[in-house]
């Protein structure tokens, strides 16, 4: 039902939390990357990927309004609590779920990658796709 309304009334359907990606100083190019990574990633918006709403504009600068994800970064202590098998696994399946859509990955850096833990189970959720 969400998919019906959200497209004509996100008021009604917006999380708690929105961040605003705002674009980076002469990082044209890199935010359109983003945006419309973020438009041909469309199903796994929400699962792989944080959902993006849409395009604003904050403080005179282009912005993109995601949701907040949670979780914790790949790099921060909480997750080291996990046995690396589990760890691989999760960033194995996320790798798949992009790549099987036809996109490569290519900032492999920690903060990338959160561990988000929900109704769904645990898994990793993949950030900034500029460089895709």
């Amino acid at each position: 039902l969400q998919s019906y309304i959200a497209p004509i009334f996100p008021q009604w359907v917006l999380p708690k939390t929105i961040i605003l990606k705002t674009q980076k100083d002469n990082w044209e190019e890199e935010f359109e990357k983003e945006k419309q990574m973020y438009t041909r990633l469309r199903a796994l918006q929400g699962h792989t990927i944080p959902i993006c709403y849409r395009e604003a504009t904050y403080q005179g600068r282009r912005a993109l309004m995601l949701v907040d994800i949670g979780g914790a970064l790949l790099s921060a202590d909480s997750s080291l609590a996990r046995s690396t098998d589990d760890v691989k696994r999760m960033i194995d399946d996320a790798f798949r779920q992009i790549t099987r859509l036809g996109v490569r990955y290519n900032d492999i850096k920690l903060d990338n990658f959160h561990i988000v833990t929900d109704g769904a189970g645990e898994r990793v959720m993949i950030l900034n796709l500029e460089s895709v």
